[in-house]
């Protein structure tokens, strides 16, 4: 078989699969195309959406996301040490337009999953044959006595929330004095992406190594054991020496934040003696985000 027709029949099957997996009729002759809607349009909603369109294109998609860009995760932590700029890491949604995708830009208000229909913050509602939720992860806010969203500009967490977040933290680096500290609290499992923190210890490391010599960065951590630690050990005791310092779990007194005082500028970690940082980073514990469903 030439391989032009081999990579039709196989682009053929993967379509007839992915519409039999979401229950899709297939090829069914006079009958109006299937409507696939997808809220969130994140890694998962636009992976899914692209995916649809290139292996069941008679599909029609539907992605509803509130935001018009999107700014990754990965490499988040090149754009905090001053290696790459935001816009790096900042994708549009003009790539699925371009492969059909019919993208709305509005704020979600509710799932109504019997009905097969989302409700947007203006009062319309979308309907599909089949709905996808791609919420992504929100924080568990009352995980740290005194810290919650007010707070996030202050004490920022820099993972979701765009480029603001991430602007936020490169600039208190920037603004801390040659001697100042940097800590970072880390939950305990599970979370998305385990090596993150200890990335992001590095990263920061790194530039404090270039422009503050005598700053240090702490790590609070939640863990006895960390992803890949040895590994993250081995790179710091040869990059960065005693300016990363880790204190885990019950071995240590770690066990992350219970307590931030905002007023002054403390945190206090389980177990341990209080602290004051020049500037703070706050992984918290995290939960699937989720719209509210609503019925019909």
């Amino acid at each position: 078989m030439p391989r032009n027709n081999r990579r039709r029949l196989l682009r053929g099957l993967a379509g007839a699969a992915a519409l039999s997996v979401l229950g899709l009729p297939v090829g069914r002759a006079g009958a109006a195309p299937p409507q696939v809607v997808i809220a969130g349009g994140g890694f998962a909603g636009a992976t899914c959406a692209l995916a649809l369109r290139r292996f069941a294109p008679s599909v029609r998609v539907t992605l509803v996301d509130r935001q018009d860009s999107f700014v990754t995760g990965p490499f988040c932590n090149t754009v905090i040490a001053g290696l790459r700029p935001v816009s790096a890491i900042t994708q549009t949604h003009e790539g699925l337009s371009a492969a059909g995708v019919k993208v709305v830009h509005a704020d979600i208000d509710g799932v109504e999953p019997t009905a097969r229909r989302i409700r947007l913050g203006d009062g319309r509602t979308i309907a599909g044959d089949r709905l996808i939720i791609a919420p992504g992860i929100d924080f568990e806010w009352d995980a740290i006595d005194g810290y919650g969203p007010d707070h996030v500009e202050r004490i920022p967490h820099a993972w979701p929330g765009g480029a603001r977040q991430l602007r936020t933290l490169r600039d208190q680096l920037r603004a801390m004095p040659d001697n100042g500290r940097v800590i970072i609290s880390t939950p305990d499992n599970p979370y998305r992406c385990p090596p993150g923190p200890y990335e992001r210890a590095s990263l920061i490391a790194h530039f404090l190594k270039q422009h503050r010599p005598d700053a240090d960065v702490l790590i609070l951590d939640a863990k006895d054991h960390f992803s890949k630690e040895p590994l993250f050990r081995t790179g710091w005791g040869a990059r960065y020496g005693e300016r990363v310092q880790w204190r885990g779990g019950r071995r240590a007194g770690g066990r992350g934040w219970s307590k931030w005082m905002p007023q002054a500028s403390v945190c206090v970690p389980r177990a341990a003696t209080n602290t004051q940082p020049m500037c703070s980073i706050s992984f918290r514990p995290r939960k699937p985000a989720a719209w509210q469903p609503m019925p019909g």
